[in-house]
């Protein structure tokens, strides 16, 4: 990629654009996963889980993709799709084993509504990733009956 990188992770571009660059937890891996952490802000820190607001979410995705079409330009927007949508499968696969934890007896009402709606809500995203890329149907299926509980389902379908 383009522009100097400071130590202190602010990159200038030219014509003095300024990015933010986070390079904790940072690997030579798949591109869809890294991506897909745009749509799961803290994903693995659950006592500040939090929901980024659309309109951020949306520029910090159109960002990364216009970065990546720069460095790999043979990438097409339906092929990123897919690989967003693969990416976020492979980081929900991960924690679907929380399931245990949701289960556990003893937990105060607040804790298990927060840990149940965390997880609700990244099924919901990867629903989300997968519906726009036109793949993982079956996984999806995989993921929400899995999430079936004794309360019934966590998620239901729209």
């Amino acid at each position: 990629m383009a522009g100097r990188l400071f130590e202190n992770g602010v990159r200038v571009k030219p014509k003095w654009v300024t990015q933010l660059v986070d390079f904790e937890g940072s690997i030579f891996g798949h591109t869809g996963l890294d991506a897909a952490f745009l749509h799961y802000p803290f994903p693995t820190y659950s006592a500040h889980w939090a929901v980024m607001p659309d309109e951020v979410l949306f520029d910090a995705d159109q960002a990364y993709r216009l970065e990546l079409a720069e460095a790999l330009p043979f990438i097409g927007v339906a092929h990123f799709d897919e690989m967003l949508a693969v990416g976020a499968a492979a980081a929900r696969a991960r924690c679907i084993q929380r399931l245990k934890l949701l289960a556990r007896p003893g937990q105060t009402p607040h804790d298990r509504w927060h840990r149940r709606s965390q997880l609700v809500q990244q099924v919901r995203v990867f629903e989300r990733l997968a519906t726009r890329a036109n793949c993982l149907h079956a996984l999806l299926e995989r993921f929400c009956a899995a999430l079936a509980g004794e309360d019934g389902p966590l998620v239901r379908r729209r």
